[in-house]
C-alpha cells in the first residue's frame, strides 16, 4: 500500500512538473543536455583576446570540432553576396538564414565551414565580407536563426565554440566555460598586427587597370 502511494505520488508529481511533455521529448532533452555538459566547451571574450587562437588549439588537442560563431555570420554574408540579395532587405536575409544549413566538415587542413552546400571557408575574410558582415549581423532574424543552429551544433557535443554569448545564450549548461581576456595594450597590439597583414595582402594583390 505504501509503495503504491509513493508510486502514485511520484507519477502525479512528474505530470505536474512537465505537463504535456512526452517521454521521447524529455529523453532527447536530457540526452542533449548531457552531451552539452560533457563535451561542449564555451569560450567568450572581447575582440583580440586570443579566444579564437586558444579555442582552435584546444579543439585540436582534444580532437574536437571547432566553431567560431562569428564565422557563421560571415558565411551568411558570403551566400547573400553570391545570390545578389539586397542587404537592406531584412526579411529576405532572415529567410535566407532560416533555410540555410551550415555545417562543420573536417579536412586535413582543418575544419571547413559549409553553408548552403558551398565551402565558404576561404571567403570568410574577404574584403566584401568585411564591409557587409556587421550590417547582416545586426538583423534580428539572422541572429535568431544562427543561435538556433549554434545550439543544435553544440548539442551534438565534442566541440569547442567561440563567440559572444556562448556561455549564457548558446550553451548555458556547458560544464566548461572560459572567459578569455588580455590587457588593452596586448589587444591593441594584436589588432595592429592583423591590420598590417591585411594591408600587406592588399598591396600584394595584382592591380587591374581600367582604360
Amino acid at each position: 500500500m505504501l509503495a503504491d502511494s509513493v508510486h502514485d505520488y511520484n507519477l502525479s508529481r512528474r505530470e505536474r512538473v512537465n505537463p504535456g511533455v512526452s517521454e521521447t521529448d524529455r529523453a532527447q532533452k536530457e540526452r542533449n543536455t548531457s552531451l552539452e555538459n560533457r563535451s561542449a566547451i564555451a569560450i567568450d571574450g572581447p575582440v583580440a583576446s586570443g579566444k579564437t587562437t586558444v579555442g582552435r588549439k584546444l579543439a585540436h588537442r582534444l580532437e574536437y570540432r571547432f566553431l567560431d560563431t562569428g564565422g557563421m555570420y560571415r558565411a551568411v554574408t558570403v551566400v547573400a553576396l553570391n545570390e545578389n540579395l539586397d542587404l537592406g532587405d531584412q526579411d529576405a536575409l532572415s529567410r535566407l538564414t532560416e533555410e540555410m544549413p551550415i555545417e562543420i566538415v573536417a579536412s586535413p587542413d582543418g575544419d571547413r565551414l559549409i553553408a548552403n552546400n558551398i565551402d565558404v571557408t576561404d571567403r570568410l575574410r574577404g574584403r566584401d565580407v568585411d564591409q557587409n558582415v556587421s550590417q547582416i549581423a545586426a538583423v534580428r532574424g539572422v541572429r535568431t536563426a544562427l543561435v538556433r543552429q549554434q545550439k543544435n551544433i553544440g548539442a551534438r557535443g565534442s566541440i569547442v565554440m567561440v563567440g559572444r554569448d556562448i556561455g549564457t545564450v548558446v550553451l548555458p549548461s556547458a560544464k566548461h566555460k572560459i572567459f578569455l581576456t588580455a590587457s588593452p595594450e596586448i589587444r591593441a597590439s594584436r589588432r595592429h598586427e592583423e591590420l598590417k597583414l591585411y594591408v600587406e595582402e592588399m598591396a600584394n594583390r595584382p592591380f587591374v587597370h581600367l582604360y
